[in-house]
């Protein structure tokens, strides 16, 4: 089930001004923490940001506390060390249990990406006999022809011969940039193959798994299909209302059911007016033919003098009530004196920008990255002849990443 909850976290104020290198002075966030309600407001998780000489993110570390019933404090439990790359991919994530006043090693994520930005390797390994010993993995080899994937070989991690070894490998056949078939094979002392598939205009030719998605251009519907036998069987429908690009009004769900596409889940949207960010979620499903709600959130802002999120409140709806459920407060710090080079090629404006971003030119305006402070990725329309829309883009400051440049572009979108 695909579900989507957007979550506004923070505002940051500072002047963009244009100038070939320039020192910058704005505010970052530094700390979040998270209370949940319990009567009283109690800590549970911590998040700190670290960032490189150059203002970009590099680091996270979320801090987890449990409660001593006995002794009423709250105890730090386990931190999650995030280390990202200078394109703001997270490299490596490892986490520690605190015990005895130490923090001792006990579980690893490693990636690695390819020259244009995709992931090509995922590992999760477990701290064993004082050695990371990975458990499972995934590696995915691309070949590529008019920047479309020709072909994917997915290869798994086998433990009993701490190996990668071949799995499955994608072979796509495109007509124009769509895909029109597909063959798929299994690894068995060679590759043999399994599937075939045909008519397949709808899906995206990453996909690699027993399911395929499809969203028609403008993002209105969106449709689940899992592969058996080497056939499409419907799971799951979508159809979507928006309050603007990015910012969904309503979404109303369909399952497959005995031959039949019968609505399911529903999610309504509300915004504030007057900051554009998400103040409801209320979330249906179908009883008896009609709609009743069973979940949602509501969530209520203070701002500091800066206008940047002091704390926020969400509300669960629970037993047909509202009732407080997490409460975050932020932290920031004053960064001054960076140094940014802004000169062309490498310049975008205008800045800070409403609705479009003009682009630096590269070789391929397919893999421009979008990300904010926290970095969390917005998923935006495809560049088009250098141009990309940030219309659906909360006003705040946000970062651009290509792998073709060598570091991140700050942008304010007003």
């Amino acid at each position: 089930m695909r579900l989507s909850y957007p979550f506004v976290i923070c505002w940051i104020t500072f002047l963009l001004a244009f100038s070939s290198t320039k020192a910058q002075s704005y505010f970052r966030i530094k700390q979040q923490v998270i209370q949940y309600w319990s009567g009283t407001w109690e800590n549970y998780e911590r998040l700190t940001f670290s960032y490189d000489s150059a203002g970009n993110l590099s680091g996270k570390i979320k801090d987890v506390f449990t409660l001593n019933t006995s002794s009423g404090s709250w105890n730090l439990y386990s931190r999650e060390n995030t280390l990202f790359d200078s394109l703001h991919r997270p490299v490596q994530a490892t986490t520690q249990l605190y015990s005895n006043s130490n923090w001792n090693n006990y579980f690893q994520l490693n990636y690695a990406y390819d020259s244009l930005g995709n992931q090509i390797m995922k590992t999760s390994a477990n701290w064993i006999n004082n050695n990371w010993s990975i458990q499972l993995g995934e590696k995915r080899n691309f070949t590529f022809q008019n920047n479309l994937p020709d072909s994917i070989r997915i290869e798994t991690w086998n433990n009993n011969t701490s190996s990668f070894e071949n799995q499955k490998l994608f072979i796509w056949n495109y007509s124009g940039n769509s895909p029109v078939s597909a063959q798929i094979y299994q690894w068995n002392n060679g590759w043999n193959p399994i599937q075939n598939l045909q008519a397949l205009s709808f899906l995206n030719p990453y996909s690699t798994g027993d399911f395929m998605q499809w969203y028609n251009d403008n993002r209105t519907s969106y449709e689940l299909y899992q592969i058996v036998s080497g056939n499409f069987v419907g799971l799951e429908k979508a159809n979507f209302s928006w309050a603007n690009p990015g910012k969904p009004n309503l979404e109303v769900y369909q399952r497959f059911t005995n031959g039949l596409w019968l609505d399911s889940l529903k999610n309504e949207y509300d915004y504030y007016t007057s900051n554009g960010r998400i103040k409801e979620i209320r979330n249906f499903s179908q009883v008896n033919n009609s709609w009743y709600q069973y979940n949602g959130t509501h969530t209520n802002y203070t701002d500091n003098a800066q206008g940047d999120i002091d704390y926020q409140i969400e509300l669960d709806f629970q037993n047909q009530s509202w009732e407080n459920q997490k409460k975050i407060i932020y932290t920031y710090e004053l960064q001054t004196g960076i140094e940014v080079e802004k000169s062309p090629p490498y310049l975008v404006y205008p800045n800070p920008a409403t609705d479009l971003l003009f682009l630096p030119e590269t070789n391929s305006s397919s893999n421009w990255v979008v990300y904010n402070i926290l970095g969390q990725n917005f998923e935006l329309s495809k560049a088009d002849h250098g141009i990309l829309s940030i219309s659906s883009l909360s006003p705040g400051i946000y970062f651009l990443s290509h792998p073709q440049l060598n570091y991140a572009i700050r942008f304010v979108k007003q």
